[in-house]
């Protein structure tokens, strides 16, 4: 993504079950998304998002019987300060000792096109 841009990604949930796809339980969970300097860092995460409302963006939680979807919103601020290149990013539902991890790899931060 360029630095300093503003990114949405919308991610659907969903569980194979007989007779077909249903909405994964998601509901009550816990979410964040971090960018990291690397996979391996275990210090402060250079972006962290919740659902809590911040300067960095926001998820966004819809889950009802028909649909499981995060809304993940980053913010220009986000991104801005970060230097052109590669970082880490994951998404977690409940982060912690039960954390399960629906998104993780590479983030790529581009410079921004001069007019």
């Amino acid at each position: 993504m360029p630095a300093g841009s503003q990114q949405q990604w919308n991610f659907t949930f969903t569980t194979t079950a007989p007779g077909g796809a249903t909405p994964y339980p998601i509901s009550g969970k816990t979410w964040e998304y971090v960018v990291r300097t690397t996979a391996t860092d275990t210090g402060a995460p250079l972006i962290d998002i919740t659902t809590l409302v911040s300067g960095y963006g926001q998820i966004a939680v819809t889950a009802t019987a028909a649909l499981s979807q995060i809304l993940l919103t980053v913010t220009p601020a986000a991104t801005a300060s970060l230097t052109p290149g590669t970082y880490w990013h994951a998404l977690w539902m409940n982060p912690g000792p039960a954390q399960f991890t629906w998104l993780t790899g590479n983030l790529i931060i581009q410079g921004n096109a001069q007019p």
